[in-house]
């Protein structure tokens, strides 16, 4: 069995941008969205906007329980990701620089056109509506109400919500768990090394190509659609945001890879943003699959002379002096000769050792969650995606 697919057009009453109001940083009255509102795929209260107004100056733009919010214009790494309103707090108005989505109850049930939103199969659609140009990315509504989901009878939808919010649950729970192991872990290097900017202990620095290779990737030609129709992970700076990389939004072909400069980096392999938009130029992340990048990112191989837990630990710590290297006008970026030649601590090799051997029982742990997160995620895509296809027809899955 498959559902029918439909366009979001087809079951909006409202699909729109929100009241131009111009906030302001010590104002109250009602909360107003903003981009910042939608966080971890969650409407967070904290990051709502103010300007003296009212609910009552914006009856028509206050949102009702069940609404979704999209972001459209946007870093890339953030666009298209949504959040539903589930009345906290109490009173909301719909702003600027957010969609608003109000989805015809009669035909289709919030939450599950919401976990549809989410999905990796729907979200790869947003790149080919997608507009870009320097300072950000975006989408038009018109576009977006052209996008299709899948749409099973109303019963159904709410079947596999249930099932899918468990699913949800549990993955936020463990994401949460390995944050306070991430913190942990940053206290252990701390107190060994000390500040890698300050560097209060003297200790010996060298350049980075000096202890590992550093490679970068590419881009296949866009015109050409069946070069992004494989199973290659293909990593962009979007997608590094300190965590293990274990899934990509895109996939590349065997024929993609071999008409470009893309190469396969093994897992392991440190990546680092050297350019994009918002926060992501110099943040790292490391790979937990074999995977290629685009040439945006700088890719650290595994080498001999330097632990990657002691490396990787250093780069997260050295954020912000990675991103003062940057140059060049309103998007400053990073190149491979800025971070070949940025210098990092060389402990010692007994140094290194006693690090990872403090840590190992927190990086055990942490492995351990991010293959939980990683079978999580699995858990959830299937789920998803067989829910989607017509094909999650007990209740035995919820377990």
């Amino acid at each position: 069995m498959s559902w029918p697919e439909v366009e979001l057009g087809d079951i909006a009453l409202i699909l729109r941008n929100g009241a131009s109001i111009k906030q302001s940083e010590h104002a109250g009255g009602t909360p107003i969205t903003r981009i910042e509102t939608i966080a971890n795929w969650e409407v967070n209260p904290a990051k709502c906007g103010y300007a003296d107004v009212t609910e009552n100056e914006y009856p028509n733009h206050l949102l009702e329980t069940g609404d979704i919010l999209i972001s459209h214009i946007n870093s890339t790494k953030h666009l298209g990701k949504c959040a539903i309103y589930e009345g906290n707090p109490g009173k909301l108005i719909h702003g600027m620089n957010l969609l608003s989505l109000r989805v015809n109850t009669d035909i289709s049930y919030p939450k599950y056109i919401y976990n549809v939103m989410c999905s990796t199969e729907f979200r790869r659609q947003i790149p080919k509506i997608t507009k870009n140009s320097v300072n950000q990315s975006s989408f038009t509504v018109t576009n977006f109400k052209q996008l299709k989901i899948p749409l099973p009878p109303l019963e159904e939808q709410k079947r596999i919500a249930a099932i899918l919010d468990k699913a949800d649950t549990l993955r936020r729970k463990r994401e949460k768990a390995i944050a306070l192991l991430d913190d942990l872990l940053r206290s252990v290097f701390l107190d060994m090394f000390g500040d890698p900017v300050t560097n209060p202990k003297s200790l010996k620095k060298v350049r980075i190509e000096e202890v590992v290779s550093v490679k970068t990737g590419g881009t296949p030609n866009r015109n050409k659609p069946e070069y992004y129709q494989g199973n290659i992970p293909w990593v962009k700076t979007t997608e590094v945001n300190g965590k293990t990389i274990t899934e990509t939004l895109e996939c590349l072909s065997e024929q993609g890879m071999s008409n470009s400069n893309c190469v396969l980096f093994p897992k392991q392999s440190i990546v680092l943003a050297m350019y994009g938009q918002g926060k992501t130029r110099g943040r790292v992340g490391v790979l937990g699959i074999e995977a290629t990048t685009n040439q945006a990112c700088a890719v650290l191989l595994p080498g001999k002379n330097i632990s990657q837990d002691f490396l990787y630990e250093y780069l997260r710590l050295s954020y912000n002096q990675i991103r003062d290297l940057g140059r060049g006008g309103n998007q400053p970026n990073l190149n491979l000769s800025l971070v070949k030649n940025f210098k990092v601590f060389l402990p010692t090799e007994n140094e290194q050792k006693e690090f990872v051997r403090r840590v190992k029982g927190i990086l055990k742990q942490k492995s351990k969650y991010e293959r939980f997160i990683g079978e999580s995620n699995n858990l959830f895509s299937s789920l998803a995606q067989r829910a989607f296809r017509g094909e999650l027809t007990t209740q035995k899955e919820a377990a």
